[in-house]
């Protein structure tokens, strides 16, 4: 578990998360959109470096507007509430026809679905898109449709029989660190919050 201190100079909160909910709120923008903004407003990056090999060094934190916080923190929650009962699988995937037909968690592309180019991707966990393209006239590829396959139990490709969609069940937890947090920042008066990343 990860933890963020969050502090509004008389009282402390602590915000817990795993990894596999950390990385939910940098899901697709078009099934997540919040997320982006809420991982923004927590300011986990701002003291992150490539040279640092990504490390959040001792005793980073950042300041952040009460309200501001409260706003992205409610427009997260309202995404992840609306999509729980999906973000609490994972999902896996196989071609019915081809060479490989193993599950596989990532990444799996070479097949066509009403003559577009396709492309299943299961990260993050808990979620499985699938990505529909074409190539434009001057010979780039471009993307045409996002369809979320996490309802789905499989669909028709052209060339490579069934795209199969399976589920595990996996741990979700979400929900009540936000609400804390939510609860938190409506009881306090404080103007400015400070949030601690180690």
């Amino acid at each position: 578990m990860n933890t963020l201190k969050v502090d509004n100079g008389n009282d402390e909160y602590d915000l817990m998360f795993s990894d596999r909910d950390f990385a939910i709120l940098g899901g697709p923008s078009m099934l997540m959109p919040e997320g982006g903004r809420f991982i923004n407003a927590l300011g986990v990056f701002e003291n992150t470096s490539v040279a640092q090999n990504m490390r959040i060094p001792a005793g980073s934190h950042v300041r952040r507007r009460r309200g501001n916080l409260l706003l992205h923190a409610r427009a997260a929650l309202n995404y992840l509430e609306r999509d729980a009962d999906l973000l609490a699988y994972d999902y896996s995937f196989r071609l019915s026809k081809g060479e490989d037909r193993h599950k596989l968690k990532g990444h799996l592309g070479d097949f066509k679905i009403r003559g577009l180019f396709g492309g299943v991707d299961g990260q993050p966990r808990g979620f499985c898109t699938l990505t529909l393209s074409e190539l434009s006239p001057n010979g780039l590829g471009r993307d045409v449709e996002l369809i979320d396959l996490r309802k789905r139990d499989e669909m028709e490709t052209d060339d490579c029989g069934l795209l199969k969609i399976y589920r595990t069940e996996a741990e979700f937890g979400w929900l009540s660190p936000i609400r804390g947090m939510i609860d938190f920042l409506e009881a306090s008066d404080a103007d400015e919050i400070v949030i601690y990343h180690s």
